[in-house]
């Protein structure tokens, strides 16, 4: 079904991101786990590539347009393109509203919001 398309998964080694990256690979896409968590991204790619799946994995802070830079680059350097891209990556304070700092706010926001324009810097 997505038989040699590229496709970006933004927190893919763990949680639904995780689960996104299996049903693609599974699927024929070849795969990009971008996340900033280096040993289970390492790990899923490990585990994907002994299955003989297409993935590559790129720790990638997306709160840091460079990593985002980075992770374009790679991927077009990989594989020549990207056909779907699933911002996934995201965080969520599990305190009530009222207790969420102004740094824990913003660093919500910057995960959550911001990726797009970094991927669209790189053209």
């Amino acid at each position: 079904m997505f038989k040699d398309l590229v496709v970006v998964v933004t927190g893919g080694a763990q949680g639904i991101g995780n689960g996104i990256v299996l049903t693609y690979a599974r699927n024929g896409a070849n795969v990009v786990i971008a996340d900033v968590n280096k040993e289970l991204g390492q790990l899923l790619e490990k585990d994907l590539i002994e299955q003989g799946y297409s993935v590559l994995f790129v720790q990638t802070d997306v709160t840091k347009e460079q990593d985002i830079v980075s992770l374009m680059q790679k991927i077009v350097n990989h594989f020549g393109t990207i056909h779907i891209l699933i911002n996934n990556a995201g965080k969520f304070q599990h305190k009530s509203f009222y207790d969420v700092t102004l740094d824990e706010w913003n660093d919500m926001i910057q995960t959550n919001l911001t990726l797009f324009s970094g991927c669209t810097n790189t053209r």
